[in-house]
């Protein structure tokens, strides 16, 4: 899903809107659902948990961001891990 407006205990933690396929700072990953809000937390940056995206601000990716996304991965410890399930 893509988000930018965000909050963590109460406290607005948003990002500035993605510009396109450049960038996959507001995407993040969804772990429960409450009524206006998913629950989860992005998929780069900092790591909060639990983080609510308000529903009307979210969003599915694209096939297009999705694919960009299947194609990226990140290096912690020497391990190679992707952003996105293949």
């Amino acid at each position: 899903m893509m988000g930018t407006v965000a909050f963590f205990h109460g406290l607005d933690i948003t990002r500035p809107a993605s510009t396109g396929l450049d960038t996959v700072e507001n995407v993040f990953e969804v772990e429960g659902e409450e009524e206006f809000s998913y629950l989860g937390h992005w998929v780069v940056g900092l790591g909060f948990l639990g983080v609510k995206f308000p529903k009307e601000t979210s969003r599915n990716l694209t096939a297009d961001e999705e694919e960009f996304c299947r194609q990226k991965s990140i290096i912690i410890g020497g391990n190679k891990i992707p952003l996105m399930g293949r």
